[in-house]
């Protein structure tokens, strides 16, 4: 039985020195020469192999020619014949393919970051290689999961780079999946690999996406098909084939970037040093380190003016590839930031456009590889010139860049290159911007399928354009489609990206805004938070004021979420931000988003009597939009601007006598503004004058006034709101204030009318609430804004509270009773007081 099985009291599990490995590595390399013996091991041979001579041994070879030999007699594993001083407790399982060169095998333990002294369980030499067919499938995984376990760190070794033979065993993706469940997993591959790695890097670049894009745990095999699939129900049923899937890649694609930079640092000559830069800068933009990547490229175009000429087709692909991500991270670092990162942008890619069509031009009639090549960067250069005047709003400009693109493409490049199918996409974009929805859905749908015939499935330009297909049909209200799509879009960005890149956490977003849209509030909001945490910017970048947009989506989502689940205080700080970053970005109350985000905020901090800092949204969203048409850019509709002014006038007058004249001048303008534009007699007005009216009726030689709007308002709507309405109770209690007033000396009136207030608060500290009816006017209190910038009325309060339990009357006897009484008298005579006007000063404890 394998050493790696007992209890918690087992012995360790051991492993060997580096020397012991490197021994059997010199004795593998001295058997090289001579050919190897019949493989009569492989029962699927007929008549069995034999390895050549001078063809490396692998894994298998050395089992069979060195380590059976060496362990016939004693029947066991290797290292139970080894000198004490050669064993040692494991430090880290190395999981690997038997068809590897054993050569490459030994050199990637040899040169993986592990902490030192190591000492190395490998399978070959800790396992007994007699009598393995009678082991069975509860016995390797017993054995495998309790050394992985047990050992804590896992060696998995890669080789060749751009398809390792491990990620096509079965058995090696249990090794993986264990250890990215049970511990620690370090990537690592022999010296050649990263050798042949940096080489693409510098001559071959385009190989690498499609080569990570191919790579997937699924087509892993084992020979014996049970196998298989026990040990893909064992994944499935825990962290699942993609998610292991995801991490496994992620980690080969953070060994290779990090192989490139090891390269770069080691040096190989100027000249390779620059291009290395530029194709290096690509790689880390792609994994998401946009400011390492910036730098990069900075450096690299610099290095290619100075020493190739600014003019060298190499200059101008490392221009372009600049362009491109000043162009994406537009909407990053603040307003003052956009500007001139999109202005950088377009020169320096009208300047790569330019050069490239002369280099066109001179290569007419030369190579054909090198007039195609320049044809394709012209191409693409066109295609983003076009991307840009689309994101600045320049869309004829947009438009005409696309179709010089698309017939160039067509005619240059032929039906089935990835350059048409690019600008495809980008034609569907502008259509839908246009608001030819249909059409932008059926080419994008073409470009798609092209995309994946020419670049995979996986590609991130494919991957691109389904996300955006997804975004159309749910705007469409094709929401079905529309959640499969990005479902898929998740999956496959978290095994192609890694699952905290960037792209992956948009589509994170996009997918919890259907399990919001289904009610699932808490599982939407992990996901809201999740992608949130992976967005943000690092400190210090957000302490220069950079912004990811998405990252703010994230915040909004998780902030709606919270509010419709009652947690209003996080709501509220996630609204907040939102907001902050949104005006940071430039994204002004113009942007129906901005104006969702600041009415959402806004009615929180009055539902908690935040009531200057509702006020402070409000006058942000009016002064907002009032920019925008002042500068001529689109703004919200009249009504919703009229809203707000209403308001923001509630918001003042809820805050009591110290701003009751600047509540006075407000709630009249509003109205004034809504009689002047929806006509005397729209609902709105009748509303503003209701809540104008209920105002005056408790201010000072107000009552006629606020009286008389209120018997307005009854007769208007009257038939039309019910009688029980919390707006035509506010009324009502104007007009009956009114009548009272009119009745008795004013200022003695005014002041009873204070004093009814003073006494009716004392009740509620003794423990009794009168009747609650809301005052102030009522109607658009909790009001908000669509994205589309229209108003969207909220749900009615309740009229008045629920009586109290009858056992809770009783058994707080007979003064209870009295102060009922008493309560009831003060409600009939004057009702209860406005909601948010301040009273006089609390009774004191004398006083009660």
């Amino acid at each position: 039985m394998s050493q790696a099985l007992g209890g918690a009291d087992a012995p360790p599990i051991l492993g060997v020195s580096l020397d012991v490995i490197t021994k059997l590595r010199d004795e593998a390399r001295a058997l090289q020469a001579s050919a190897g013996p019949p493989r009569v091991w492989r029962a699927w041979e007929d008549p069995p192999s034999r390895r050549a001579a001078g063809e490396p041994l692998t894994t298998e070879c050395v089992c069979f020619e060195l380590v059976r030999p060496r362990t016939a007699a004693a029947q066991c594993a290797l290292v139970a014949l080894l000198p004490p001083a050669q064993v040692s407790p494991a430090t880290v399982f190395v999981s690997h393919a038997w068809r590897y060169a054993f050569d490459d095998l030994v050199d990637a333990i040899e040169r993986a970051p592990l902490a030192e002294p190591r000492s190395v369980w490998l399978d070959v030499i800790a396992n007994s290689q007699w009598q393995t067919d009678a082991r069975d499938f509860t016995w390797w995984t017993t054995t495998f999961r309790t050394s992985i376990q047990r050992i804590g760190t896992t060696l998995a070794v890669f080789a060749p780079w751009s398809d390792p033979i491990s990620l096509t065993r079965a058995w090696c993706l249990y090794e993986l999946f264990i250890a990215s469940v049970e511990g620690e997993l370090v990537v690592a591959m022999p010296a050649r690999e990263e050798a042949d790695f940096v080489s693409t890097i510098r001559f071959r670049f385009d190989e690498i996406a499609r080569s990570l894009s191919r790579l997937s745990l699924a087509r892993a095999q084992a020979f014996s098909a049970a196998d298989r699939a026990a040990i893909f129900g064992a994944v499935e049923q825990t962290v699942g084939v993609h998610a292991l899937d995801a991490t496994v890649l992620a980690a080969v694609r953070a060994w290779l970037l990090d192989a490139g930079l090891r390269a770069l640092a080691a040096g190989g000559g100027e000249a390779s040093d620059v291009m290395l830069s530029s194709r290096l800068a690509v790689l880390l933009e792609g994994a998401g380190r946009r400011d390492e990547a910036e730098g990069m490229y900075r450096r690299a175009l610099s290095a290619q003016e100075a020493h190739e000429g600014a003019a060298h087709a190499e200059t101008l692909s490392t221009a372009l590839n600049l362009a491109v991500l000043l162009l994406a991270a537009a909407d990053s670092g603040g307003a003052d930031a956009r500007a001139p990162r999109l202005a950088e942008a377009e020169a320096l890619l009208r300047r790569a456009l330019a050069g490239f069509d002369e280099l066109c031009g001179a290569a007419e009639g030369g190579d054909d590889d090198g007039v195609s090549k320049h044809e394709k960067d012209a191409v693409i250069a066109l295609s983003n010139v076009g991307r840009l005047c689309a994101s600045t709003g320049r869309l004829d400009e947009a438009n005409e860049c696309y179709t010089r693109g698309l017939e160039r493409a067509r005619a240059k490049l032929g039906a089935e290159s990835a350059e048409l199918y690019l600008l495809m996409g980008q034609c569907a974009l502008l259509r839908y911007d246009r608001g030819d929805v249909d059409g932008a859905i059926v080419q994008l749908r073409d470009a798609i399928a092209g995309r994946t015939r020419v670049l995979g499935e996986s590609h991130v330009s494919t991957l691109f354009a389904l996300g955006r297909l997804a975004q159309m049909l749910r705007a469409k209200g094709e929401l079905a489609e529309a959640e499969a799509l990005t479902v898929t879009l998740v999956e496959r960005r978290e095994r192609t990206l890694g699952v905290d890149h960037a792209d992956t956490l948009e589509s994170v977003v996009a997918r919890a805004w259907f399990l919001e849209a289904r009610g699932d509030a808490e599982r939407a909001q992990r996901l809201y938070e999740h992608a949130l945490r992976g967005l943000a910017p690092e400190p210090a970048a957000a302490a220069a004021g950079a912004v990811d947009m998405r990252a703010t989506m994230a915040a909004e989502g998780a902030a709606r979420c919270a509010q419709l689940r009652g947690d209003a205080r996080t709501a509220e700080a996630l609204f907040a931000r939102a907001l902050s970053e949104r005006e940071a970005c430039g994204r002004g109350m113009a942007d129906g988003g901005t104006l969702a985000v600041a009415s959402s905020l806004s009615t929180l901090l009055r539902a908690r009597g935040a009531l200057r800092e509702a006020e402070a949204v409000y006058r942000r969203m009016i002064d907002g939009i009032e920019a925008t048409r002042a500068s001529g850019q689109l703004a919200v509709p009249e009504l919703s601007l009229l809203t707000l002014r209403h308001m923001l006038a509630r918001a003042v007058a809820a805050q009591g006598d110290a701003r009751a004249e600047d509540a006075e001048a407000l709630l009249r303008d509003a109205l004034a503004r809504r009689r002047a534009v929806l006509g005397a007699e729209h609902p709105h007005v009748h509303l503003s004058a209701n809540t104008l009216g209920a105002f005056l009726s408790g201010r000072p030689g107000g009552a006629d006034e606020g009286g008389a709007l209120c018997a307005a308002f009854l007769a208007a709507t009257d038939g039309v709101l019910p009688d029980g309405s919390e707006e035509r109770l506010a009324a009502s209690r104007a007009v009956a204030r009114a009548a009272r007033l009119r009745a008795q000396d004013g200022a003695a009136a005014f002041a009873l009318e204070r004093e009814i207030e003073r006494l009716t608060l004392l009740l509620v500290d003794l423990g009794v609430e009168p009747a609650s009816g809301g005052g102030g006017g009522g109607g658009e209190r909790s009001a908000s804004v669509r994205a589309d910038g229209t108003a969207e009325p909220a749900g009615r309060a309740k009229v008045a509270a629920p009586a109290r339990d009858e056992t809770d009357s009783a058994s707080a006897g007979g003064g209870s009773a009295r102060r009922a009484t008493l309560a009831g008298f003060l409600s009939g005579l004057c009702g209860p007081r406005a909601k948010g006007a301040r009273p006089l000063a609390r009774a004191s404890s004398g006083a009660r």
